[in-house]
């Protein structure tokens, strides 16, 4: 039987230098296919060595390892507060992630077939944790430099009399009273930067700031290039490993427990901001403007869990089963000198550049990623401040409202993978109508929002509507008040006011967390922070976010399934190296520092130091909200109209180029079977008749 005369579909040249050989890389040892270490492969370790056990193992350990990713968006504002951050420093430290990402996925991906994979991903894993520990060192820095903002471990200090408390080096209020008008507030933190002490509400100094961005770039660029190892090589695992037609149904199970993640990274963020960053029993609640909550121990605790899960997948083979290799130009990959590796991976992606369906969905892809990655990376920042909520509020919210729904929809995309046969017409269709759902789903977040809360104070600049009496005249006239001291309070009233002073506050209860004797507030007494918001939004806002992600998710699986499909069957890890490097270089990379700016501009009032700016203390709600939902929208619909070039490229082709090669495949594996039986019967005087479960590979 000839078989290396086979045609290939159209556009694609699946056989123009390569013939498909049934050989195993690892020789014909069967033991190289047992789960162990070296010569130890205990017998009791092999009812694992199937790729259902290896998918469970992995998603496990990438449930630590997605975790840390998104419980960094979950702490920004508590890291923007302590350190004195603008959003578009937040977005560069973001962005560090996907600078190691996309300086090793090109060179990696096309790797995925001459490495053990199983051992290089449990060394990302490992890279992994060594980055969250990376990124916890400052809080001990700042420990030991004594410079952690906020810490009111310390009583207020008062007059002989009693009733005047004195200004202590961690209680900068400004309180109505002459004394304590604030007038020195900024003169005072420099000169408490320059002793090395805490600065109240100030900013932290330079020195410490900078450390603070040294670590957390160098541990966010270990970070990615771990990620970088992760995607094209448990796909290609996967799909060497399984049954093809489950792999989309295996990757749905995959991403979907993968995106459990951030969902507890989302948990565990809104649980640690309700803990003060110095672990301290404060008097403060977590709506204190000053409240700064223990974003360190995530890093420091999920890192050494990312380290000590990583180590089973050690213990899997680089093989499940006999492996169909290729033969490039007559000659095995294991035969393949280092030079014809290169100039192979690179006819690779030269292959993969000249496919328009590939083409436009990696475009797609990028355009897409180019328009979520910032968008997820300040939702949390975006709900607590829309909504007027804790930041604890605002992670628990998001994890149950946005992520969830995405491990969800994972799954049941995995399903649907696996369920329905998906052809190239049929693949990009369902992907078209599920980004227009999902777009129409996400516009709706415009409409769903509060209004600029009312604060009384200096002039009417925070808002449209201000009540009918002029309380800086009546109230706090003889106060001494200062623009610049911004500390909102909300009154038991329910108003709002720019600080302390401007309610005419004279004394703070315990630490400054409540305050009385407030003549603008008719019982005199007020609580730190903004009053919360109570127009009804955030439930609909949580409902519209679920379903919005759903649809999305549910095109998770089918997008892996048409890229690596739409190419050759030598190619596929590349095509995934590929698509993550234009993802990660121009989409994810730009992306959150895009937004951190976009941010910045509907900032309204800055904390101030020394002449120099550091956190937002205060934004336009609507402002806020038009910028970060129409930005992605843009991206959305420039990535769908790639989807639908693609889409029309497909439109009459009823197979995949790969699912010919697998075809090709059984062809090969039933002649050989044939040859080996032939000589099996001339020696035996026998034939034997192949059956169907002889051409099952």
């Amino acid at each position: 039987m000839d078989v290396t005369n086979k045609k290939s579909s159209p556009g694609v040249d699946v056989f123009d230098k390569a013939n498909l050989v049934l050989m195993e890389e690892d020789g014909d040892n069967p033991d190289a296919r047992k789960c162990g270490l070296g010569p130890c492969r205990p017998d009791s370790l092999q009812k694992f060595a199937n790729i259902q056990s290896f998918i469970g193992i992995y998603s496990v350990v990438g449930v630590m390892t997605s975790l840390m990713t998104s419980y960094l968006g979950s702490q920004i504002p508590s890291i923007e507060r302590q350190y004195g951050l603008k959003s578009s420093y937040s977005g560069v430290i973001m962005s560090f992630n996907d600078i190691g990402y996309f300086v090793f996925i090109l060179f990696i991906s096309s790797l995925a077939k001459y490495v053990h994979i199983p051992l290089i991903l449990s060394a990302a894993f490992v890279l992994y944790g060594i980055s969250g520990i990376l990124c916890s060192v400052p809080h001990f820095i700042s420990l030991a430099s004594n410079s952690i903002q906020f810490v009111t471990s310390g009583p207020l200090n008062f007059d002989n009399n009693g009733s005047k408390p004195a200004m202590s080096s961690s209680q900068n209020i400004p309180l109505c009273d002459p004394f304590f008008n604030g007038s020195d507030i900024t003169s005072g933190a420099c000169m408490a930067e320059n002793d090395g002490q805490a600065s109240g509400i100030e900013m932290v100094n330079d020195g410490i700031r900078q450390t603070f961005l040294a670590f957390f770039g160098i541990g966010m660029m270990l970070q990615g290039v771990g990620k970088s190892l992760r995607g094209p090589f448990v796909t290609v695992y996967v799909d060497d490993n399984g049954k093809r037609s489950r792999t989309g149904f295996y990757m749905g199970v995959i991403v979907a427990l993968a995106i459990c993640g951030p969902v507890l990274g989302y948990i565990f963020g809104g649980m640690l901001s309700r803990v003060y960053v110095t672990l301290e029993d404060v008097d403060m609640s977590p709506r204190d403007p000053r409240w700064v909550g223990a974003w360190w121990m995530g890093f420091l605790v999920f890192g050494a869990c990312s380290i000590i899960f990583s180590l089973p997948l050690v213990l899997f083979p680089r093989n499940l089963k006999k492996q169909p290799a290729l033969k490039i130009e007559g000659k095995a990959r294991s035969e393949m000198s280092r030079k014809e590796k290169i100039k192979e991976g690179a006819l690779s992606y030269w292959r993969i550049v000249k496919n328009p369906v590939y083409m436009a969905q990696m475009v797609s892809t990028t355009l897409d990623m180019g328009g979520r990655a910032g968008y997820y990376a300040f939702l949390s920042k975006y709900i607590h401040t829309q909504f007027s909520i804790p930041l604890w509020q605002a992670n628990i919210t998001l994890a149950f409202a946005n992520i969830s729904s995405v491990a969800l929809g994972s799954f049941f995309g995995g399903l649907i993978s696996r369920r329905v046969k998906l052809t190239p017409c049929k693949t990009l269709g369902i992907l078209v109508a599920f980004h227009a759902v999902n777009m129409i789903l996400f516009a709706g977040g415009l409409l769903l929002g509060c209004d600029q809360p009312e604060i009384i104070g200096p002039n009417s600049k925070y808002s449209d509507k201000l009540p009918s009496v002029n309380y800086s005249t009546i109230c706090s006239s003889n106060c001494g008040c200062k623009e610049d001291d911004f500390f909102p309070i909300c009154g038991s009233n329910g108003v709002n006011f720019h600080s302390p002073c401007y309610a005419g506050c004279e004394s703070p209860l315990g630490k400054g967390g409540n305050f009385v004797n407030c003549t603008c507030i008719p019982d005199g007494r007020a609580s730190a922070g903004l009053c919360e918001a109570d127009c009804g939004m955030l439930y609909p806002f949580a409902v519209l976010s679920f379903a919005a992600g759903f649809i999305l998710a549910l095109s998770i699986s089918p997008s892996i399934i048409a890229k690596i499909r739409c190419v050759e069957d030598r190619d596929k890890s590349t095509s995934i190296g590929l698509s993550s490097f234009f993802s990660s270089l121009l989409g994810f990379l730009p992306s959150p520092i895009i937004f951190g700016k976009v941010v910045d501009s509907t900032c309204l009032i800055w904390q101030k130091s020394c002449q120099s700016e550091g956190a937002c203390l205060l934004y336009d709600n609507v402002d806020f909200r038009l910028k970060i939902h129409l930005i992605p929208l843009i991206y959305m619909f420039a990535g769908m109209c790639c989807l639908s070039f693609a889409f029309y490229k497909v439109r009459s082709l009823k197979k995949w180029s790969s699912e010919e090669t697998e075809e090709y495949e059984a062809v090969l594996y039933l002649a050989e079977n044939e040859k080996a039986d032939k000589n099996d019967s001339n020696s035996t005087g026998t034939e034997k008749t192949p059956n169907a479960q002889d051409m099952k590979i």
